[in-house]
């Protein structure tokens, strides 16, 4: 009679190995949320550049086309804790409109990582935290190429791309 006990618990121990690995994707898929959308304060609608420090909010406009108060754009990545990311911040140059922006990120997790994404379009790898976020800032460079029309809004979008790394 031992050895069939044996055979039984074998048997449901390989089920249950069974079940586990048949169903991979338990884990929980990734997703991002915006906290805080990035601002360079007042735009003078001239040719020239400024840029938005992703750490400290402040906005550096060597031709004052960028009149502050400006605020870092702030996004959580939500994820399996301590899973690693590849994160890309992605260029926008729009040549129609004379506009190029170059973000510039900065990731930090609870885990003490905090890591400067520093060229766009480049990947960094990071973690997610052990409480399942990673935050990422957004600052960076505006180029103005062309004169605008200081009636019309102009709003800028970029991708910030995140991949199981």
């Amino acid at each position: 009679m031992l050895p069939v006990i044996k055979q039984k618990l074998f048997a449901t121990t390989l089920a249950i190995i069974g079940l586990i690995t048949a169903f991979p994707s338990l884990a929980i898929p990734e997703w991002i949320s915006q906290k805080q959308s990035l601002h360079f304060g007042v735009v003078i609608p001239i040719i020239g550049s400024c840029s938005l420090d992703p750490t400290t909010s402040v906005v550096t406009s060597p031709g004052n086309i960028c009149l502050g108060p400006g605020s870092r754009g702030h996004y959580q990545i939500y994820g399996d804790a301590n899973q690693m990311l590849e994160v890309t911040l992605n260029q926008v140059f729009d040549i129609p409109e004379g506009i190029n922006f170059n973000p510039v990120g900065r990731l930090v997790n609870n885990l003490g990582d905090d890591m400067t994404a520093p060229i766009a379009g480049i990947k960094t790898r990071i973690r997610i935290g052990s409480d399942g976020i990673l935050d990422v800032y957004v600052g960076g460079s505006l180029n103005l190429s062309q004169p605008k029309n200081s009636a019309t809004p102009y709003i800028v979008q970029y991708d910030i791309e995140f991949i199981k790394g």
